[in-house]
């Protein structure tokens, strides 16, 4: 927590666009921030997220998986991405204060001592340092993009869990099938 308050990276993964420093600061990564810039420009300028998508396979952009075992982090299973782009993949870019330069720790916490289960805390809870890093946008490119793309709650269901979720894919274009 202390690390966290002091603005010091603590995982091993830095969002895409970006890399870790030696010092353990986020610094834009030369080959994948222009892509992230690219994504917001688009969503900017008024694409929806499958339009992005399609233009992100049409030019052969590798995922962040595909990206980040490409470059010796073996530990990123890409087997069930398929190398390909994903709506929420680009959802979950869009919503990340971090490109603005905020950093951004203390989302999640613990359900219990002992339980590997996590809860999302409450934004307020969130340790955020603005300015921290280089930003990949600005922040009243994000807020523009925050507009058309904003968050909506989702309702988890305690519904039946299918044992074949994520094992079955589909046969056009390769994503993992719902049910």
């Amino acid at each position: 927590y202390t690390k966290s308050c002091r603005g010091e990276y603590q995982t091993k993964i830095a969002p895409y666009g970006y890399q870790k420093s030696d010092d353990g600061r986020l610094e834009p990564d030369e080959k994948t921030a222009p892509i992230a810039r690219l994504i917001f420009e688009l969503a900017e300028s008024g694409k929806t997220l499958t339009e992005i998508v399609k233009r992100l396979l049409k030019e052969k952009i590798p995922t962040p998986s595909q990206y980040m075992a490409a470059n010796g982090r073996p530990y990123f299973d890409i087997s069930h991405c398929r190398g390909i782009w994903s709506t929420k993949t680009l959802y979950r870019v869009l919503n990340d204060e971090r490109y603005t330069g905020t950093y951004v720790a203390g989302k999640w916490s613990r359900k219990g001592i002992g339980c590997h289960q996590s809860q999302k805390k409450d934004e307020s809870e969130w340790i955020k340092i603005p300015d921290h890093h280089l930003a990949i946008v600005s922040k009243e490119v994000f807020a523009r993009v925050q507009t058309r793309f904003h968050k909506v709650k989702r309702v988890v269901e305690n519904g039946p869990r299918y044992p074949l979720r994520g094992k079955v894919f589909c046969g056009c274009c390769g994503h993992t099938m719902a049910r």
